[in-house]
């Protein structure tokens, strides 16, 4: 529900005073509700498939295999629904919405006209994807059958092996994303609520200072002007004088709205609280580094190399987080709560990478996020990045703990040479039959089965993903803290929240 109201709030902030309209505020309202359901499934399946078992490896009396089957079909249907939703968002409704609401172009029939020819290519290159992956890619480029004993036997099919292509591409493109904008945001944010803003009133005198100096500069410069003109050097001097002074009145003007806000009136109570959330998720964000870190370097030395996508069956190293997972998993009001809170914290760090740096392509920025001016093209572009950093979310986390993201923290009774049965945990290296595959994980073994590439790339990414967060927590740090409503006035290059 947070995060609900904290999407609500953000559209409603930063979309343009002036040029935003009806249809694009809902446009991407209705893309951050996918952005929601697809960031939430993920808790929900690993809930089920642990919900379905006894500590003791036996299955609990409502979990017969005829239940299983119609809970393993939902949520297979809600998977690929929303994927096929985010798909088609993404290659139809909001290419057409962005170059609809091109600004350049003053005829409305004009828009109409350049919207469809764009969504109609882009519904052709999203079928040549899907035929290209029907035929071609998994033969040339090589498979990876480190999970065949563990994937469900399937009869080969192109449409599907073209879906599961495309999907592959778009969640590599969402991992870009994270390794930029969430690596990022990661500490920009909760550092940004552990230092806070400079004090306004400092703030607001300087500026006053500031501008009395201005006022006085620019009426000599006006008045030299009207007696005997002035020099080019004088003219530049006087347009730099009076561009500053006028940006020195409209931060004056927001500074003061600022001191008499309410947010401003209590921050004697607001300031401990931001206090306490930045360093908890400081701690947070360097443990998920820690984690990957640790996870990586496993990987590394005790998997099979590129050829099976730096796969781990059998994690050597420990991993706190998957442990955390794992234990809390059937406490009673406890349950999947980490991981979804870990899930919220990923999706407003991105967003907050994303204020922070801006919207690229192709190493070329695009648009600024800045409240109150992002214009509606900016919105819609932003809601596409959103998303496939969201499609990626499932990608990180198994990376982090793919134990736990694969079977929750089941456990089954296994039958030792002996004849002695005893409970043992599920896990990929020695999977058992009665253990539940999370549908999550299923999908991302069939990436990887399918493409060994895919793996390998991911693998490497998520050094990218560190060396990123590394370098982005030692400038945010540097940075200290910000002066007062900077993102309501800065419009320079400068790190922000």
């Amino acid at each position: 529900m947070l995060l609900v109201i904290y999407f609500i709030k953000f559209v409603y902030s930063y979309k343009h005073q002036y040029e935003s309209n009806p249809l694009c505020t809902f446009s991407v309202m209705f893309c951050l509700l996918v952005v929601l359901l697809v960031t939430f499934i993920l808790p929900i399946d690993i809930f089920l498939v642990s919900f379905a078992k006894n500590h003791d490896g036996t299955f609990k009396d409502w979990a017969t295999n005829e239940t299983l089957s119609k809970v393993d079909k939902f949520m297979y249907d809600t998977y690929y629904s929303l994927y096929g939703l985010s798909i088609t968002l993404m290659f139809i409704v909001i290419p057409f919405l962005h170059f609809f609401n091109d600004e350049t172009d003053s005829s409305s029939s004009g828009r109409l006209h350049t919207a469809i020819k764009i969504t109609f290519g882009a519904t052709l290159f999203m079928i040549a994807l899907i035929f290209a992956g029907s035929y071609t890619y998994s033969q040339n480029l090589g498979p990876n059958d480190i999970f065949k004993n563990i994937l469900p036997y399937q009869k080969e099919d192109k449409i599907q092996n073209g879906i599961v292509f495309v999907l592959t591409l778009i969640t590599t493109m969402g991992f870009v994303n994270v390794c930029f904008y969430t690596a990022s945001g990661i500490f920009s944010w909760p550092i940004g609520l552990l230092l806070g803003t400079k004090e306004i009133k400092s703030r607001y005198n300087i500026v006053n200072d500031r501008a009395d100096l201005l006022r006085l500069q620019v009426s000599n410069l006006r008045q030299k002007s009207r007696a005997e003109g002035l020099s080019d050097r004088e003219q530049e001097k006087l347009t730099s004088a009076e561009a500053e002074l006028a940006q020195l009145d409209h931060e004056a003007t927001v500074l003061s709205e600022q001191s008499s806000s309410w947010s401003h009136k209590l921050r004697i109570i607001i300031r401990p609280v931001q206090i306490l959330f930045g360093a908890i998720f400081v701690i947070l964000s360097i443990i998920l580094l820690i984690t990957l870190i640790t996870v990586d370097v496993d990987r590394i030395l005790h998997s099979n190399g590129p050829k099976e996508g730096y796969v781990l069956l059998k994690p050597v190293l420990p991993n706190a987080l998957e442990y955390v997972f794992t234990k809390t998993q059937d406490l009673i009001l406890i349950g999947p709560i980490p991981l979804l809170i870990i899930v919220c914290f990923l999706a407003v760090a991105t967003i907050s990478g994303i204020r922070n740096l801006g919207l690229w392509f192709l190493l070329t920025r695009l648009y600024r996020v800045k409240p109150g001016r992002t214009p509606p093209r900016a919105l819609l572009f932003f809601c596409i990045t959103v998303m496939l950093t969201a499609l990626a979310f499932n990608l990180l986390l198994y990376s982090m703990a793919s134990q736990y993201i694969t079977f929750g923290n089941q456990n089954y009774v296994a039958k030792s040479a002996n004849g002695t049965m005893s409970v043992q945990p599920c896990t990929v290296a020695d999977y058992n039959k009665d253990c539940l595959l999370t549908r999550s994980s299923v999908i991302l073994m069939r990436m990887m089965s399918n493409l060994w590439l895919f793996g390998a790339m991911f693998y490497w990414s998520s050094w990218i993903f560190v060396a990123i967060g590394t370098v982005s927590f030692i400038a945010y740090l540097y940075r200290g803290r910000r002066q007062a409503a900077h993102d309501l006035i800065l419009d320079d290059d400068d790190f922000e929240d």
